[in-house]
């Protein structure tokens, strides 16, 4: 009988060499132990089956995306998995960053905090009404009618 049964194929693994200790920095934006940082703080301890990629490899995939204006397709490239692999990870990590948000992200919400980090801005930066900034990406946010400005 195990004549007639077909025999699975042998999965067959890509070397996963694109980014190394050598170049993390540059491809990453972030050095090796801030990225093993970033693996124990966002991402679950789990099994991974066969040869699943590791929480530190999902974690590399997650910030060369979000660390270059690139496609999926590119960082899939450039970390050495298939792109349907590379979007399924950089959607989990994205979830879990997401999910922590609240205990990294924190704006002023009283108009007492808000004035004391626009001196704090003024003096240190010399930027005028501003309370807090994302990686120096600049959102444009609507002032609200209701309070206004806390000049």
């Amino acid at each position: 009988m195990a004549e007639f049964m077909p025999n699975r194929q042998r999965k067959i693994y890509s070397v996963r060499s694109g980014i190394n200790e050598r170049n993390c920095k540059e491809l990453l934006r972030f050095k090796s132990e801030s990225v093993n940082f970033l693996v124990a703080q966002f991402l679950e301890e789990s099994d991974t089956r066969g040869g699943g990629i590791s929480r530190r490899e999902q974690m590399k995939i997650f910030l060369r995306f979000v660390g270059d204006d690139g496609f999926q397709s590119g960082v899939a490239q450039d970390v050495g998995v298939h792109r349907t692999t590379a979007n399924k990870t950089i959607r989990y990590a994205m979830s879990r960053v997401v999910e922590q948000s609240h205990n990294w992200i924190r704006f002023p919400t009283t108009a007492e905090d808000m004035t004391e980090a626009k001196i704090s801005w003024q003096r240190d930066f010399r930027l005028p009404s501003l309370i807090g900034d994302l990686d120096c990406t600049q959102i444009e946010i609507q002032k609200f009618g209701l309070h206004g400005d806390f000049e």
